[in-house]
C-alpha cells in the first residue's frame, strides 16, 4: 500500500515558493565557483517528515536556504585552489545539490567515512552517488548553520583518491613543496659533484601510500618524504666531502636516482646497505635508496643524516 502523500501547510508551501529565487541565486554563485550549472533539487516532503515533532519544522524553507548559502560560501573559498576545484568536479557527477535532515540516531562521522565528506558534530557535507548533499541531524537542525563547510577541503575529500593517483592532500603538498624538492635534489647533486639527481617522489609516494601497516596510522606525506631526502643530503654532504668517498659513492650511483622505500623488515635487505632499527641507506642497481620498516615510518628521520657510516660499505 502506497504511503500517504505528505500535506504541507499553506504557509510552508508559500515560504518554499518565496525561497526559490534565493536558492537559484545561490546555485548561480556555485556555478561561478565550479564552472558548470548547478541545481538544488531536494526532497522537501522527506525533510518535513524527518522534522516531525520539532518546533523548527515550519522554518524548513528558510533553513534549507541558509544551509545552501553556507555550503556555497565554503565552495567559493575552497575552489579558488585549482586542485580543490578539479577534485570536486570529478566527484560531483550529478551537479545536483540536496539537503537532508537525518534522524537523531544518525552517526555523522561514521556515515561520512562510507561516502566522502565531513561532519562537525552539527551538520556537514558529503558526496553521495554523485550528489552534493548538505545534511544535519534532527536534534541539531538550527545549530551552526554557518559552519556547514567547517573543515578544510583537502581533509573533507582526500579519502576519495582516484585510482593511480596520490590523495588530494598529498598532491597539494607536492605542488606547494616544489621549491623544497628542487632544493634537496640540488643538494644531493652538489654533494656528489653531479649535474643533476633524479627523484620520482610520486612513484615512491604511491607505493608507500598503498601500505596499510605504517606506524601509528601515519600516512605518506610530501613533508616526511622530503625530510628523509634532506637527511640523506646531510649524510652525503658530510661523508662525501672526502674525495675518495665521493668517488666510491658516484661509482655505485650509476643511475643518479634516489628513492624512498618502506621494506617489510630490516632483515634480508640486499645490496650495499647500512641500517639501524629505524632506517637505512642502500646502494642497489645504481640507485641510492633510503629505507625504513613500516613500524618505524616517520620515526628518527634525522638519523639518516648522522648515524649511518657509508664509508664502511666500500
Amino acid at each position: 500500500m502506497a504511503a500517504a502523500a505528505v500535506k504541507l501547510p499553506l504557509a510552508v508551501k508559500k515560504a518554499l515558493r518565496d525561497a526559490e529565487a534565493d536558492n537559484k541565486a545561490e546555485c548561480a554563485l556555485m556555478e561561478k565557483a565550479v564552472g558548470f550549472p548547478v541545481t538544488f533539487n531536494w526532497n522537501v516532503e522527506a525533510a518535513w517528515t524527518a522534522l516531525t515533532g520539532s518546533s523548527s519544522q515550519e522554518n524548513l524553507p528558510s533553513a534549507a536556504t541558509t544551509y545552501l548559502k553556507s555550503a556555497r560560501e565554503g565552495m567559493e573559498r575552497e575552489c579558488k585552489d585549482d586542485l580543490n576545484k578539479a577534485e570536486l568536479v570529478r566527484l560531483w557527477t550529478t551537479k545536483n545539490v540536496t539537503f537532508t535532515v537525518e534522524p537523531e540516531s544518525f552517526v555523522g562521522a561514521d556515515y561520512v567515512k562510507t561516502n566522502v565528506g565531513s561532519w562537525n558534530g552539527y551538520n556537514g557535507i558529503r558526496i553521495v552517488n554523485g550528489d552534493f548533499d548538505i545534511f544535519t541531524k534532527f536534534d541539531r537542525f538550527w545549530a551552526n548553520t554557518d559552519n556547514v563547510w567547517q573543515e578544510k577541503y583537502e581533509n573533507t575529500f582526500s579519502n576519495a583518491t582516484e585510482a593511480g593517483k596520490l590523495s588530494l592532500l598529498v598532491r597539494k603538498e607536492l605542488r606547494d613543496e616544489e621549491p623544497r624538492i628542487k632544493a634537496v635534489k640540488e643538494r644531493l647533486a652538489k654533494a656528489l659533484g653531479l649535474d643533476a639527481v633524479q627523484w620520482n617522489i610520486v612513484a615512491d609516494g604511491l607505493a608507500i601510500s598503498a601500505r596499510k601497516d605504517l606506524r601509528d596510522d601515519y600516512k605518506f606525506s610530501a613533508y616526511l618524504a622530503i625530510s628523509y631526502m634532506e637527511a640523506l643530503a646531510t649524510c652525503l654532504e658530510r661523508q662525501a666531502a672526502d674525495d675518495m668517498v665521493k668517488e666510491a659513492v658516484v661509482d655505485a650511483f650509476g643511475k643518479k636516482t634516489v628513492s624512498l622505500k618502506v621494506y617489510d623488515s630490516m632483515d634480508g635487505v640486499k645490496g650495499l646497505e647500512t641500517h639501524s632499527s629505524y632506517n637505512g641507506i642502500q646502494f642497489l642497481d645504481g640507485e641510492i635508496i633510503v629505507f625504513t620498516p613500516p613500524n618505524n615510518w616517520a620515526c628518527n628521520i634525522d638519523q639518516v643524516g648522522y648515524e649511518h657510516d657509508i664509508v664502511k660499505l666500500f
